[in-house]
């Protein structure tokens, strides 16, 4: 943890996080199947956590267990904010023979913004075989997409939408005083807000490395992420503070991976690119993917 006054980097001693064994209690259902009812309740819990993570292993784990009561609740994860929440849900629904799993793949398959989201659908509609072992990685994520092809996944860092970008900061005054992110690596990160007239630091408002903290429309957005190991993600948070003056974040959007550089436009649009490729954040709030290789539509 970083004390956002000094710059000084402190260590401490923290328990295992209750999400971690959440983790690995949907890990041991998924290999050795539920007890009971009890068991099904808790994995459909999971699926609405705040933990994007959890809910993506919870929607894994009711396709494992066959588990086809979810179904419903499984069609209504999918969205185009959580690429790896959608990628699991259809996965499941095809696992559980659902009787609209079809037409949901056809739909993503035509429509996705991701394209290694959109070649998953139409490889699951091929009916292709699916790994039944839960340690198993029973999905390709979008950076073993362009592994595959380096072409698929170019830069552009000259679209149109950018002109006149530059890079974006990681601190912004705001509400008088700074929004600070910090950065170090596999240590991690944070970010906090300094009070300029009181110089109260506020307790860490998002948990995360952060790479950037930009205002557009009046809203502020902040992008994290940890690219490190077996690690390589992403995400796109909205920062909202309450009348007491309590800054908190909400996260939007799920990227393709960890950005390695982020810029923003005079009107707020943002660029963001890293070993996934090159995504617009528009000011819209959607993603747009820009590059695509000769194999894939471009979707714009």
């Amino acid at each position: 943890m970083t004390d956002l006054r000094t710059g000084k980097v402190r260590s401490e001693c923290k328990p295992e996080p209750e999400s971690w064994r959440n983790f690995t209690r949907l890990r041991q259902l998924a290999e050795l199947g539920t007890a009971g009812q009890k068991d099904a309740s808790y994995v459909m819990e999971r699926l609405t956590d705040e933990d994007w993570d959890l809910r993506a292993e919870a929607a894994r784990t009711l396709g494992l267990i066959g588990y086809a009561e979810a179904i419903p609740q499984l069609v209504a994860a999918i969205s185009p904010q959580d690429w790896r929440l959608t990628l699991e849900a259809m996965t499941s629904l095809t696992r559980l023979k659902a009787p609209e799993a079809d037409s949901i793949l056809k739909n993503i398959a035509g429509t996705y913004w991701l394209p290694a989201v959109a070649e998953t659908a139409n490889n699951l509609a091929a009916k292709l075989p699916l790994s039944t072992t839960a340690m198993a990685v029973s999905i390709r994520v979008p950076v073993d997409y362009c592994d595959a092809d380096p072409s698929r996944c170019p830069i552009l860092r000259d679209h149109p939408s950018l002109k006149g970008a530059h890079q974006a900061p990681v601190i912004l005054e705001s509400h008088g005083g700074k929004l600070i992110g910090t950065n170090h690596g596999e240590w991690g990160g944070e970010l906090g807000f300094i009070d300029e007239r009181t110089l109260q630091t506020q307790e860490t408002i998002i948990d995360d490395n952060v790479l950037a903290i930009v205002e557009r429309g009046g809203r502020i957005v902040v992008v994290t992420g940890l690219n490190h190991g077996g690690l390589n993600r992403g995400d796109i948070w909205a920062l909202t503070r309450a009348a007491d003056g309590k800054w908190s974040a909400r996260r939007q959007w799920r990227l393709p991976g960890t950005p390695y550089e982020i810029v923003a436009a005079p009107d707020g649009t943002m660029g963001l690119f890293g070993q996934f490729g090159s995504v617009l954040y528009k000011t819209d709030d959607t993603l747009q993917w820009l590059a695509c290789g000769p194999s894939e539509k471009c979707r714009n």
